[in-house]
């Protein structure tokens, strides 16, 4: 005698309404399938690194068609439920790829392994004598001798510094941690649907965030901790669409703590929602008060950032390309006075 299968439900939420849908999905997943190939590809890590150049290139190609036919998928909470699922499919498989775009998964390791010790993050450089102890494990000793530039002190502010620690709370693995980041980054996927839905626009914009090649590997293979900024950034939005104030302040508090970036926000939103400012701003405070101890040594590594550091240069580059033809760089250091540095 035949009986209901309990699995029904759910296997007929997550097959696609139609053959629009269907073809949408597909050309959300293929980035993340030409990543996992381009990563796999050679046995070298600069032959992995093209091959994931060129898997970028080729992932434009599907998600050009997404970015035009995206008005085409459901608008129904089944169809979120389904971009959710997929959204988060197309990270999980890059776990499987080495953390190749990016030496900074390290630091967030080490940052977070540091607190669990005991020991503020931002008095100490990783490779500091004062924090030797921390390096008491194989695991902890690799992650150490991997962070780019260790003679510099954390430039995290303090919000991304809380990321780390609960990314580190079970055990110190880069795995674990890019699992955080692919988790912030499926969140941001809802917070757009559910921002989109309350302004009464098109919620399935949330499709071009899911499947952006850029999203899908610095969350999944990079483990970048931009992804709970911008998760943060989008809850405050969509807070603020419902007319809760506080939620958007706490919510952009954290997305200002983890980059600083949207604190550009702030200005707009003092002309609308001045109490919302207020809740950001003692956020912010409420952040900081555990790392405080660090006094000066807070900004140190922040300032070492502002002053030596170039990339992602853009037009910058070119620039730069033209002023060094008439004046060329030269090995011996400038000497600056103690008020301009």
């Amino acid at each position: 005698m035949w009986a209901p299968n309990r699995a029904e439900p759910i296997i007929y939420r997550l097959r696609p309404k139609n053959r629009d849908e269907a073809t949408l999905l597909a050309c959300g997943l293929l980035p993340s399938l030409f990543f996992l190939v381009g990563g796999m590809w050679g046995t070298t890590e600069s032959s992995r690194l093209t091959g994931l150049i060129a898997a970028y290139g080729a992932g434009a190609l599907p998600y050009l068609y997404l970015y035009r036919h995206w008005t085409r998928f459901p608008n129904d909470g089944h169809a979120l439920t389904r971009l959710l699922a997929a959204s988060t499919a197309a990270r999980l498989v890059l776990l499987f790829l080495p953390p190749l775009l990016s030496e900074d998964l390290w630091r967030y390791l080490w940052d977070g392994a540091v607190q669990w010790e005991g020991i503020n993050p931002y008095l100490h450089a990783p490779i500091s004598t004062a924090v030797d102890e921390v390096a008491n494990s194989p695991v902890l000793a690799a992650v150490r001798a991997q962070i780019g530039h260790a003679h510099i002190p954390t430039i995290y502010p303090p919000a991304a510094q809380l990321a780390f620690a609960g990314a580190t709370a079970w055990t110190v693995s880069e795995v674990v941690l890019r699992l955080v980041m692919v988790a912030a980054d499926v969140l941001v996927v809802f917070g757009l649907w559910r921002w989109s839905a309350l302004r009464g626009t098109a919620p399935q914009v949330a499709l071009l965030y899911g499947f952006a090649p850029l999203a899908v590997a610095e969350s999944a293979i990079g483990g970048h901790v931009d992804s709970v900024g911008v998760a943060a950034l989008v809850l405050a939005g969509g807070a603020l669409t419902a007319g809760r104030w506080g939620r958007a302040g706490l919510a952009l508090a954290v997305s200002v703590g983890v980059k600083l970036m949207p604190v550009l926000a702030l200005p707009t939103l003092l002309r609308r929602h001045k109490a919302a400012v207020l809740v950001t701003l003692l956020g912010c405070v409420a952040l900081g008060l555990p790392y405080l101890e660090a006094g000066g040594e807070l900004s140190k590594g922040l300032q070492s950032y502002g002053h030596r550091w170039r990339a992602n240069d853009g037009l910058f580059a070119l620039l730069m390309t033209g002023f060094e033809q008439i004046w060329p760089s030269s090995p011996t250091p400038v000497e600056l006075s103690p008020e301009i540095v």
